[in-house]
Protein backbone atom coordinates (compact mmCIF):
# COMPACT_ATOMS: atom_id res chain seq x y z
CA UNK A 1 0.00 0.00 0.00
CA UNK A 2 0.86 3.41 0.02
CA UNK A 3 1.25 4.05 3.58
CA UNK A 4 3.53 1.01 3.48
CA UNK A 5 5.70 2.29 1.02
CA UNK A 6 6.02 5.50 2.54
CA UNK A 7 6.87 4.30 6.04
CA UNK A 8 9.29 1.71 3.99
CA UNK A 9 11.48 4.86 2.28
CA UNK A 10 11.49 6.50 6.17
CA UNK A 11 12.66 3.60 7.66
CA UNK A 12 15.42 3.54 5.29
CA UNK A 13 16.40 6.67 5.37
CA UNK A 14 16.50 7.21 9.72
CA UNK A 15 19.05 3.72 9.69
CA UNK A 16 20.98 5.61 6.38
CA UNK A 17 21.22 8.63 8.73
CA UNK A 18 22.24 6.98 11.69
CA UNK A 19 24.76 4.92 9.50
CA UNK A 20 26.06 8.45 8.44
CA UNK A 21 25.96 9.88 12.17
CA UNK A 22 28.10 7.05 13.75
CA UNK A 23 31.32 7.42 15.76
CA UNK A 24 33.73 5.20 17.09
CA UNK A 25 36.88 4.81 19.05
CA UNK A 26 39.53 3.03 18.61
CA UNK A 27 41.76 0.88 21.33
CA UNK A 28 45.22 0.13 20.44
CA UNK A 29 47.97 -2.20 21.67
CA UNK A 30 51.82 -2.38 20.54
CA UNK A 31 55.02 -4.56 20.54
CA UNK A 32 58.28 -4.20 18.56
CA UNK A 33 60.87 -7.21 18.52
CA UNK A 34 63.67 -5.88 17.12
CA UNK A 35 66.24 -7.67 15.04
CA UNK A 36 68.77 -8.93 16.74
CA UNK A 37 71.39 -7.65 15.11
CA UNK A 38 70.13 -4.06 15.32
CA UNK A 39 68.59 -4.24 19.04
CA UNK A 40 71.45 -2.33 20.66
CA UNK A 41 69.70 0.33 18.71
CA UNK A 42 66.10 -0.35 19.05
CA UNK A 43 65.69 -1.62 15.58
CA UNK A 44 65.08 0.00 12.36
CA UNK A 45 60.93 0.12 12.03
CA UNK A 46 59.21 3.31 14.08
CA UNK A 47 55.64 3.47 14.89
CA UNK A 48 53.42 5.53 16.76
CA UNK A 49 49.32 4.53 18.42
CA UNK A 50 48.01 7.84 19.45
CA UNK A 51 44.29 7.56 21.16
CA UNK A 52 43.88 11.08 21.34
CA UNK A 53 44.00 11.52 17.56
CA UNK A 54 42.84 8.14 16.91
CA UNK A 55 45.90 7.50 14.56
CA UNK A 56 48.64 4.99 14.26
CA UNK A 57 51.19 4.60 11.86
CA UNK A 58 54.27 1.81 11.48
CA UNK A 59 57.75 2.94 9.18
CA UNK A 60 60.51 0.36 8.13
CA UNK A 61 63.38 1.88 7.58
CA UNK A 62 65.70 0.28 4.73
CA UNK A 63 68.10 -1.76 5.80
CA UNK A 64 70.40 -1.31 3.20
CA UNK A 65 71.57 1.93 3.97
CA UNK A 66 73.72 0.63 7.25
CA UNK A 67 76.12 0.09 4.04
CA UNK A 68 76.56 3.52 4.02
CA UNK A 69 77.15 4.19 7.51
CA UNK A 70 73.35 5.37 7.54
CA UNK A 71 70.79 4.13 10.90
CA UNK A 72 67.96 4.39 9.00
CA UNK A 73 65.98 3.95 11.86
CA UNK A 74 66.52 7.51 12.45
CA UNK A 75 65.16 8.58 8.96
CA UNK A 76 62.00 6.46 10.18
CA UNK A 77 61.42 7.94 13.35
CA UNK A 78 61.74 11.39 12.18
CA UNK A 79 59.51 10.66 9.61
CA UNK A 80 56.51 9.67 12.35
CA UNK A 81 57.64 12.81 14.60
CA UNK A 82 56.72 14.59 12.06
CA UNK A 83 53.21 12.61 11.14
CA UNK A 84 52.54 12.77 14.69
CA UNK A 85 52.58 16.50 14.81
CA UNK A 86 50.54 17.14 11.73
CA UNK A 87 47.77 15.09 12.50
CA UNK A 88 47.42 17.00 15.47
CA UNK A 89 47.36 20.24 13.82
CA UNK A 90 43.83 21.59 13.29
CA UNK A 91 43.61 21.84 9.91
CA UNK A 92 44.32 17.85 9.91
CA UNK A 93 41.47 16.28 7.33
CA UNK A 94 43.29 13.98 4.97
CA UNK A 95 46.31 11.74 5.97
CA UNK A 96 48.18 11.93 2.94
CA UNK A 97 47.95 15.46 3.14
CA UNK A 98 49.32 15.35 6.27
CA UNK A 99 52.09 13.07 5.46
CA UNK A 100 52.91 15.22 2.53
CA UNK A 101 53.19 18.10 5.41
CA UNK A 102 55.27 15.67 7.77
CA UNK A 103 57.90 14.96 4.51
CA UNK A 104 58.11 18.75 3.62
CA UNK A 105 58.93 19.95 7.20
CA UNK A 106 61.73 16.98 7.41
CA UNK A 107 63.22 17.71 4.37
CA UNK A 108 63.29 21.53 4.67
CA UNK A 109 64.48 21.09 8.07
CA UNK A 110 68.19 22.41 9.04
CA UNK A 111 69.92 19.01 9.15
CA UNK A 112 67.67 16.19 7.31
CA UNK A 113 67.78 12.50 8.06
CA UNK A 114 69.70 10.14 5.49
CA UNK A 115 67.86 7.21 4.65
CA UNK A 116 64.49 5.48 3.47
CA UNK A 117 61.81 3.92 4.68
CA UNK A 118 58.38 2.37 4.13
CA UNK A 119 54.92 3.52 5.99
CA UNK A 120 52.01 3.06 6.61
CA UNK A 121 49.20 4.70 8.57
CA UNK A 122 45.63 4.72 9.56
CA UNK A 123 43.45 7.00 10.82
CA UNK A 124 39.37 6.29 12.75
CA UNK A 125 37.16 8.81 11.68
CA UNK A 126 33.53 8.07 12.54
CA UNK A 127 32.25 5.00 11.21
CA UNK A 128 35.23 4.72 8.91
CA UNK A 129 39.20 3.75 9.14
CA UNK A 130 41.23 5.82 6.28
CA UNK A 131 44.55 4.11 5.24
CA UNK A 132 47.47 5.42 3.23
CA UNK A 133 50.36 3.25 2.62
CA UNK A 134 53.71 3.13 0.78
CA UNK A 135 56.45 0.16 0.71
CA UNK A 136 55.58 -3.47 2.31
CA UNK A 137 54.22 -2.62 5.44
CA UNK A 138 50.65 -4.00 6.06
CA UNK A 139 47.36 -3.95 7.45
CA UNK A 140 43.97 -6.21 8.52
CA UNK A 141 40.83 -5.99 9.19
CA UNK A 142 39.31 -8.92 11.32
CA UNK A 143 35.78 -9.06 12.08
CA UNK A 144 34.18 -11.34 15.15
CA UNK A 145 31.65 -13.27 13.59
CA UNK A 146 27.93 -13.31 15.51
CA UNK A 147 27.70 -15.98 17.53
CA UNK A 148 25.40 -16.79 20.86
CA UNK A 149 26.86 -15.44 24.05
CA UNK A 150 27.76 -17.47 26.56
CA UNK A 151 24.80 -18.12 29.09
CA UNK A 152 22.05 -17.71 25.87
CA UNK A 153 22.09 -21.50 25.46
CA UNK A 154 23.52 -24.42 27.88
CA UNK A 155 25.77 -25.58 25.17
CA UNK A 156 26.74 -22.15 24.00
CA UNK A 157 29.42 -21.99 26.88
CA UNK A 158 31.31 -24.70 24.51
CA UNK A 159 30.62 -22.00 21.84
CA UNK A 160 34.47 -20.81 20.15
CA UNK A 161 33.37 -17.56 18.15
CA UNK A 162 35.88 -17.17 15.75
CA UNK A 163 36.96 -14.04 13.18
CA UNK A 164 36.64 -13.50 9.53
CA UNK A 165 39.02 -11.34 7.33
CA UNK A 166 36.88 -8.60 6.01
CA UNK A 167 40.23 -6.37 4.31
CA UNK A 168 43.82 -6.45 3.92
CA UNK A 169 46.04 -4.46 1.99
CA UNK A 170 48.69 -4.95 -0.92
CA UNK A 171 52.41 -4.52 -0.73
CA UNK A 172 53.90 -2.17 -2.79
CA UNK A 173 57.23 -3.64 -4.27
CA UNK A 174 59.64 -2.42 -7.47
CA UNK A 175 60.69 -6.84 -7.38
CA UNK A 176 60.76 -9.00 -5.21
CA UNK A 177 62.47 -7.54 -1.26
CA UNK A 178 62.64 -3.95 -3.01
CA UNK A 179 59.78 -2.10 -1.46
CA UNK A 180 58.37 1.53 -2.52
CA UNK A 181 60.22 4.08 -0.35
CA UNK A 182 60.12 7.32 0.64
CA UNK A 183 64.21 8.28 0.86
CA UNK A 184 66.32 10.83 1.16
CA UNK A 185 67.88 10.29 -2.18
CA UNK A 186 64.13 10.14 -3.93
CA UNK A 187 61.75 12.19 -5.36
CA UNK A 188 59.55 12.60 -2.17
CA UNK A 189 56.72 14.33 -4.30
CA UNK A 190 56.61 11.63 -6.78
CA UNK A 191 56.57 8.69 -4.15
CA UNK A 192 54.00 10.21 -2.21
CA UNK A 193 51.73 10.01 -5.68
CA UNK A 194 51.99 6.66 -5.48
CA UNK A 195 50.79 6.00 -2.43
CA UNK A 196 47.78 3.36 -1.79
CA UNK A 197 44.34 5.22 -0.24
CA UNK A 198 41.80 3.38 1.09
CA UNK A 199 39.17 3.82 3.32
CA UNK A 200 37.52 1.21 5.33
CA UNK A 201 33.91 1.16 7.13
CA UNK A 202 34.53 -0.42 10.53
CA UNK A 203 31.94 -1.35 13.52
CA UNK A 204 32.64 -2.07 17.34
CA UNK A 205 34.31 -5.45 17.87
CA UNK A 206 36.17 -4.70 14.65
CA UNK A 207 39.87 -5.62 15.26
CA UNK A 208 43.08 -3.80 12.86
CA UNK A 209 45.97 -5.36 12.75
CA UNK A 210 48.60 -3.86 11.48
CA UNK A 211 52.83 -4.34 10.87
CA UNK A 212 56.02 -3.81 9.67
CA UNK A 213 56.99 -6.70 6.73
CA UNK A 214 58.44 -8.56 9.75
CA UNK A 215 55.17 -9.43 10.17
CA UNK A 216 53.51 -10.77 7.33
CA UNK A 217 56.91 -11.43 5.40
CA UNK A 218 56.14 -14.54 8.06
CA UNK A 219 52.96 -15.20 9.08
CA UNK A 220 49.84 -15.80 6.92
CA UNK A 221 46.75 -14.17 6.41
CA UNK A 222 44.66 -16.86 8.12
CA UNK A 223 47.40 -17.67 11.29
CA UNK A 224 47.05 -13.89 12.11
CA UNK A 225 43.27 -14.26 11.80
CA UNK A 226 43.30 -17.71 13.95
CA UNK A 227 45.26 -15.54 16.46
CA UNK A 228 42.22 -12.80 16.59
CA UNK A 229 40.15 -15.47 16.78
CA UNK A 230 41.66 -16.34 20.06
CA UNK A 231 41.80 -12.80 21.12
CA UNK A 232 37.91 -12.44 20.29
CA UNK A 233 37.41 -15.85 22.87
CA UNK A 234 39.42 -14.41 25.70
CA UNK A 235 37.41 -10.90 25.65
CA UNK A 236 33.95 -13.06 25.44
CA UNK A 237 35.06 -15.11 28.10
CA UNK A 238 36.19 -12.81 30.23
CA UNK A 239 32.87 -10.63 29.44
CA UNK A 240 30.56 -13.58 30.46
CA UNK A 241 33.01 -14.06 33.54
CA UNK A 242 32.02 -10.53 34.74
CA UNK A 243 27.99 -10.44 34.04
CA UNK A 244 28.40 -14.07 36.05
CA UNK A 245 29.97 -12.26 38.37
CA UNK A 246 27.49 -8.93 38.93
CA UNK A 247 30.68 -7.05 37.36
CA UNK A 248 28.66 -5.88 34.69
CA UNK A 249 28.80 -2.05 35.54
CA UNK A 250 32.68 -1.54 35.98
CA UNK A 251 33.61 2.19 35.48
CA UNK A 252 34.29 3.39 32.01
CA UNK A 253 37.91 3.73 32.10
CA UNK A 254 38.69 0.82 34.40
CA UNK A 255 37.09 -1.35 31.44
CA UNK A 256 39.35 0.63 28.65
CA UNK A 257 42.46 0.11 30.74
CA UNK A 258 41.59 -3.79 30.72
CA UNK A 259 41.40 -3.55 27.31
CA UNK A 260 44.39 -1.70 26.17
CA UNK A 261 46.11 -4.46 28.53
CA UNK A 262 44.60 -7.09 26.52
CA UNK A 263 45.52 -5.53 23.40
CA UNK A 264 49.13 -5.24 23.98
CA UNK A 265 49.25 -8.75 24.98
CA UNK A 266 47.72 -9.66 21.51
CA UNK A 267 50.43 -7.31 20.05
CA UNK A 268 52.79 -9.64 21.80
CA UNK A 269 51.61 -12.77 20.38
CA UNK A 270 51.55 -11.92 17.00
CA UNK A 271 55.21 -10.66 17.45
CA UNK A 272 56.32 -13.55 19.06
CA UNK A 273 54.38 -15.69 16.71
CA UNK A 274 56.04 -13.86 13.54
CA UNK A 275 59.51 -13.97 15.43
CA UNK A 276 58.68 -18.09 15.92
CA UNK A 277 58.21 -18.36 12.47
CA UNK A 278 61.39 -16.07 11.33
CA UNK A 279 63.39 -18.60 12.74
CA UNK A 280 61.58 -21.65 12.12
CA UNK A 281 62.09 -24.34 9.62
CA UNK A 282 58.48 -23.99 8.19
CA UNK A 283 57.02 -22.70 4.41
CA UNK A 284 56.26 -18.94 5.02
CA UNK A 285 54.77 -16.06 3.01
CA UNK A 286 58.61 -14.94 2.53
CA UNK A 287 59.93 -18.49 1.22
CA UNK A 288 56.85 -18.57 -0.99
CA UNK A 289 57.45 -15.07 -2.78
CA UNK A 290 61.29 -16.14 -2.66
CA UNK A 291 60.23 -19.51 -4.86
CA UNK A 292 57.98 -17.19 -6.98
CA UNK A 293 60.63 -15.12 -7.70
CA UNK A 294 63.11 -18.14 -8.53
CA UNK A 295 65.28 -17.14 -4.96
CA UNK A 296 66.31 -19.51 -2.57
CA UNK A 297 65.02 -22.95 -4.83
CA UNK A 298 66.76 -25.85 -2.76
CA UNK A 299 66.27 -29.47 -4.97
CA UNK A 300 63.44 -27.82 -6.95
CA UNK A 301 61.27 -26.83 -3.67
CA UNK A 302 60.97 -23.23 -2.19
CA UNK A 303 63.44 -22.90 1.16
CA UNK A 304 61.52 -22.87 4.40
CA UNK A 305 61.67 -20.23 6.76
CA UNK A 306 60.96 -17.13 7.36
CA UNK A 307 63.04 -13.62 7.64
CA UNK A 308 64.75 -12.43 10.53
CA UNK A 309 63.98 -8.45 10.51
CA UNK A 310 62.71 -5.97 12.81
CA UNK A 311 59.04 -6.89 13.90
CA UNK A 312 56.68 -4.10 14.95
CA UNK A 313 52.87 -4.85 15.31
CA UNK A 314 50.06 -2.24 16.45
CA UNK A 315 46.19 -3.37 16.74
CA UNK A 316 43.31 -1.51 17.19
CA UNK A 317 39.85 -2.45 18.31
CA UNK A 318 36.99 -0.23 17.28
CA UNK A 319 35.01 0.17 20.25
CA UNK A 320 31.86 2.30 21.65
CA UNK A 321 33.70 3.37 24.32
CA UNK A 322 35.26 7.20 24.28
CA UNK A 323 38.98 7.13 23.20
CA UNK A 324 41.83 6.25 25.90
CA UNK A 325 42.44 9.32 26.64
CA UNK A 326 45.89 11.27 24.98
CA UNK A 327 48.24 7.98 25.74
CA UNK A 328 50.37 7.90 23.03
CA UNK A 329 52.52 4.23 22.46
CA UNK A 330 55.75 5.10 20.42
CA UNK A 331 59.77 4.62 19.64
CA UNK A 332 60.07 7.92 18.46
CA UNK A 333 62.55 9.12 21.11
CA UNK A 334 64.59 5.90 20.80
CA UNK A 335 67.08 8.03 17.64
CA UNK A 336 70.76 5.86 18.42
CA UNK A 337 73.71 6.63 15.66
CA UNK A 338 74.71 3.92 13.92
CA UNK A 339 78.16 1.77 14.75
CA UNK A 340 80.10 0.27 11.56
Amino acid sequence: SLAKGVLQRRTRRHFASARQTESWSCIFGTSVIPHPAKADRGGEDAFFACHQAQCFAVADGVGGWVDMGVNAGVFSRTLLRELLQSVHQPEHTDLLKSLRSAWDRMQSSKDPPSGGSTILCGQVQGSRLSLVNIGDSGVLVVRPQRGLDPGEDERSMDQQRKARLVFRSQEQQLFFNCPFQLSSNSDGKEVLSEADQFTVSVRPGDLIIAGSDGVFDNLFDDEIVGLASGYVNLVSMQSSLSLASGYAEEPIMSAIRGRHKLLNNFARRVAEAAHAAANGAEFTPFSYSAAKEGVGHRGGLPMRGGKIDDITVVVGEVSRDPPFGTVVASNLEDLQPVVV
